[in-house]
């Protein structure tokens, strides 16, 4: 009896293992909405960054809570009457959230790398600046020290040559600056991305122009808690221009990801293993084969329940949709570096790119970024979580674009579209006794269909292409995925 009791336990204690949230979400109110950042509260909730021009006005840093199942708690704006933006956000209980990014509402000169603290509701206790008022500054990652200090990496550029420099600085959790740096020898400078090793040691990755070789190459530098860089190696296994756009931290290894450039319109992924001490364990740069594509690695991150690194991709090639970059989210073989083909598609119109790829404290990991369709009235926020097992969302499933900007409108109680997927005929149903104007458009944003439907009605798109198109219903963008069987 002890071990049927102990086997149900096992089976139950494993069905809620394995069931664990995955999701695919988006969010936006018809402005240009970009995901760049993620960090997960104890709860399991998640706390996004990244900028928004749906407040109105110029472009502002802007913070979106989530539950653990990616439903809307919060969301709110930061900054001034001009520019402001957030590339990542930290997260500490002890000392609350931190959001670094750029500023040209506060500080010196035109550009400045900010930090804004706020309290785990989002309520803002002070911002600040980094910078002097003869170049622009902007911060592009940013890590915890192990005494909660905080790392910020990314350039300097002179406003009178346009010159980058590597831009660095720790600060303590009071927004005091505890030292910086701008490092002139490497000249056309840019880190990154930065991830702590070794308790008080970090990795920092980027480009510089090289003056031996005339050509932009990949960096890797380590440095300690001081500032104090202990060593600098240049990365790329081939001729050509490269770029690191992403480290992290993985099993006593780093895995990195970036890209070569051949022209503007063919880039060849990077990827590498490297050791503490820089040496290289295996890099590989994916080459065409029969055809040219765009491959660019954005974001790399190592997921130790499933013990394989997955990557944030952007692709152009014959299977992407339309004639810009589609995100991939990919698995990847811990040493050798290996395609696992398990991965998961995010394809729209427009750009769509990977932010910041996150492991999760279920197993699992969280991806966000932007999707852009002519239809949004510019780009939307994504977020997409897997399951601890190391499946995936399904990218399609998910039709309506949720509202950045206050509270989300519920519209599944007034109204409802079925079934979607459909092979043409989108059945309406609606509780209002109202008529409802309902425009359909297609994936470029050209009105294919205008109706008024009272309580129960027909889309019907049967004579149109397989494919997505959008219904427009007062306020609600709905997503139509039309298919053949």
């Amino acid at each position: 009896m002890r071990i049927l009791i102990l086997f149900i336990y096992f089976i139950f204690i494993s069905a809620g293992y394995f069931a664990q949230s995955k999701f695919y979400k988006l969010y936006s109110s018809n402005g240009f909405d970009i995901g760049k950042g993620v960090a997960e509260y104890t709860d399991s909730s998640f706390l996004i960054c990244g900028s928004s021009t749906s407040w109105g006005g110029s472009t502002q840093m802007v913070l979106l809570k989530v539950d653990s199942a990616g439903t809307y708690d919060w969301s709110n704006q930061y900054g001034g009457f001009e520019s402001d933006g957030a590339s990542r956000v930290l997260y500490n209980q002890s000392v609350g959230v931190f959001a670094i990014g750029y500023t040209n509402s506060i500080g010196n000169g035109d550009y400045n790398g900010l930090v804004l603290h706020t309290d785990e509701f989002g309520n803002e206790i002070w911002q600040k600046s980094f910078g002097i008022n003869s170049s622009w500054e902007f911060f592009n990652d940013a890590v915890f020290g192990n005494d909660t200090s905080i790392f910020m990496v990314g350039y300097s550029q002179s406003a009178s040559d346009a010159n980058k420099k590597l831009f660095m600085v720790r600060m303590d959790t009071n927004g005091d600056e505890l030292w910086s740096q701008t490092v002139s020898a490497y000249e056309s400078a840019e880190a990154s991305s930065i991830t702590s090793v070794q308790d008080s040691l970090f990795i920092i990755g980027g480009s510089y122009y090289s003056s031996d070789s005339l050509i932009t190459k990949g960096f890797l530098m380590k440095l300690n808690m001081a500032g104090d860089i202990l060593w600098f190696k240049t990365l790329g296994n081939l001729s050509g221009e490269y770029a690191i756009n992403d480290v992290s931290l993985g099993n006593n290894k780093v895995y990195v990801i970036g890209s070569r450039k051949l022209t503007e319109e063919d880039h060849d992924q990077y990827s590498a293993v490297i050791d503490f001490d820089g040496n290289v364990l295996n890099e590989k740069t994916e080459l065409d084969v029969s055809e040219i594509r765009n491959h660019i690695g954005d974001e790399i991150c190592y997921i130790s329940n499933v013990n394989m690194p997955v990557a944030g991709e952007r692709k152009i090639n014959q299977f992407t949709f339309q004639d810009d970059y589609d995100v991939y989210l990919s698995y990847y073989t811990p040493n050798s570096l290996v395609w696992m083909n398990n991965f998961s598609t995010i394809n729209n119109a427009g750009l769509d790119r990977t932010g910041q790829i996150l492991e999760t404290s279920d197993g699992g990991f969280i991806a966000v970024g932007q999707t852009t369709y002519p239809m949004s009235g510019g780009s939307n926020m994504f977020l997409f979580k897997s399951g601890p097992d190391g499946s995936f969302p399904l990218t399609a499933d998910y039709y309506t674009i949720d509202t950045l900007v206050g509270v989300p409108e519920i519209i599944t109680g007034e109204m409802r579209i079925y079934p979607n997927p459909s092979k043409g005929k989108f059945l309406f149903k609606s509780n209002s006794q109202l008529p409802k104007s309902i425009r359909v458009y297609d994936a470029l944003g050209h009105l294919i269909s205008e109706s008024v439907l009272f309580k129960n009605g027909v889309i019907d798109l049967s004579v149109f292409n397989d494919g997505f198109y959008y219904a427009r219903i007062e306020e609600a963008l709905i997503k139509l995925v039309k298919v053949s069987n």
